[in-house]
């Protein structure tokens, strides 16, 4: 889910990834940055811990030199 602003609200929206079903949702996203010309650079999937049982996933993304 990613955020985009509307009218200064910060509504949730859904990304569809045409990639396979069984590949993660951090490559799917990664794929899509890749898609839009950004470069990834590292990307981090810690696994769940706690109570709560969530995964998280960082990614660092940078804009090609022009």
């Amino acid at each position: 889910m990613w955020g985009t602003s509307d009218g200064g609200r910060w509504r949730r929206t859904a990304i569809r990834s045409p990639t396979s079903p069984t590949s993660s949702p951090l490559d799917r996203i990664a794929g899509l940055l890749e898609r839009t010309g950004l470069v990834v650079t590292a990307r981090l999937e810690e696994a769940p811990t706690g109570p709560a049982g969530r995964t998280y996933a960082y990614l660092l993304v940078r804009r090609p030199a022009r």
